[in-house]
């Protein structure tokens, strides 16, 4: 129930502009048990284990894309400038987690290096011009290919915390439609994004796997990095007069949600 649940949030979450899939992953502390199912699916290893797992967390994530990116949509309409800091308190929470998580046990330079790459990298895609697709429907095998290629590049999005889902669709000129398809159930447009996707984490994931695996510290501090980079696109700016006196306990309760519970709960698993 857990796994659907959390399914739901990310589902519900990733078609908000500046929200990431893989941050929210983080914060929800399921972020690495989908690294490895997805991993360990492609290598033949617990097929029925992981696949109910992905199952499972699939489903959540479709109905949350159905029903509660409305609802999301609808409170972030009212309370979006307030709201704003408690995720930014949890992306905050975040860093120290993933730094625990890397298995160091001092910080260095190398450590500071590899941060910076990780916010180059999802910075850098602010560069990329927006409506680089901008395809209305399928008329061709062009078309049908041209979407199936936005399916890889929404996967890294899931995949890569920082990088958000909807701002990929918006970069690609493909938001809107995306949007309307889920909502409209159009499933002849949807249907090449979502072989794309598939084909991009089946590939990406076992890819993230093995460095997370073989080169842990690196890794983490380039996903910190990603992390990161979410604090600027999240700010919505300074609050006007008393607003301090909401957005900041927010923002102290987003850390310590996060950095307490999130923090406690992976050690507890690690244990």
């Amino acid at each position: 129930m857990k796994t659907f649940l959390k399914g739901a949030v990310i589902g519900g979450s990733m078609l908000l502009p500046g929200l990431s899939g893989g941050t929210l992953a983080i914060l929800l502390g399921i972020y690495d048990k989908l690294i490895k199912a997805v991993s360990d699916l492609t290598r033949k290893t617990e097929i029925k284990k992981n696949l109910i797992f992905l199952l499972v967390f699939s489903v959540g994530g479709l109905v949350g894309a159905l029903c509660f990116s409305h609802v999301l949509s609808a409170v972030l309409s009212l309370y979006g400038f307030y709201l704003s800091f408690l995720f930014m308190g949890a992306v905050i929470g975040t860093v120290p987690v993933i730094y625990r998580q890397s298995g160091a046990d001092n910080f260095s330079v190398t450590d500071i290096l590899y941060t910076a790459v990780g916010v180059v990298i999802s910075l850098s895609i602010n560069l990329i011009p927006e409506n680089l697709l901008n395809i209305n429907g399928i008329n061709s095998v062009t078309d049908f290919l041209l979407l199936f290629t936005a399916g890889i590049f929404i996967a890294i999005a899931l995949i890569l915390p920082g990088i958000s889902v909807s701002y990929t669709l918006l970069i690609l000129g493909i938001y809107q439609r995306v949007i309307d398809s889920v909502k409209n159930l159009d499933v002849l447009y949807l249907i090449p994004m979502v072989l794309g996707c598939i084909a991009g984490i089946l590939a990406f994931t076992r890819l993230l796997d093995f460095l997370m695996t073989k080169y842990r510290r690196p890794a983490y501090m380039i996903i910190s990095g990603f992390v990161i980079s979410c604090i600027p696109k999240i700010f919505p700016g300074l609050p006007q007069g008393t607003g301090y006196l909401i957005a900041i306990p927010l923002l102290i309760i987003g850390f310590f949600t996060v950095y307490c519970i999130v923090g406690k709960a992976q050690k507890k698993e690690n244990s």
